[in-house]
């Protein structure tokens, strides 16, 4: 579950609740805050082993570098993604796009996570 603590933290804890109790669910439902070291373990995790990412879409998911290094994890690695679109939540426009390209990535960068690869994934969740 890839989430803004601040905007859905609450959200994804009863979520993975509710989840993890559906009997129709196999696997694990992974949320980071249980178990979260580093930011390179959460993103080797997602490429290795998340079938489908949730994306609970809040108003700023798309401010978050750790959120987006997530989605990017996922493109990159072909997991499958999903949006679930909560109050607040748009879908990216070119000109959010072209915001994001000042936020402070450095942790990314520092994860194996390029500008061209964030750029290719946000134009694609924005599709």
């Amino acid at each position: 579950l890839c989430h803004r603590k601040l905007e859905a933290g609450a959200f994804a804890r009863w979520l993975k609740i509710e989840l993890v109790g559906n009997p129709k669910i196999s696997g694990d439902t992974f949320l980071d805050s249980d178990n979260l070291e580093s930011l390179h373990q959460l993103l080797n995790f997602v490429a290795s082993d998340v079938q489908t990412l949730l994306v609970l879409g809040s108003a700023s998911i798309y401010q978050r570098p750790w959120c987006l290094g997530e989605m990017a994890t996922a493109y990159r690695n072909g997991v499958h993604s999903v949006i679930l679109a909560m109050p607040g939540y748009a879908p990216l426009s070119q000109e959010a796009l072209d915001g994001l390209q000042t936020l402070d990535v450095q942790s990314l960068v520092e994860n194996g996570i390029s500008s061209d690869v964030k750029c290719r994934m946000l134009e694609a969740y924005a599709a």
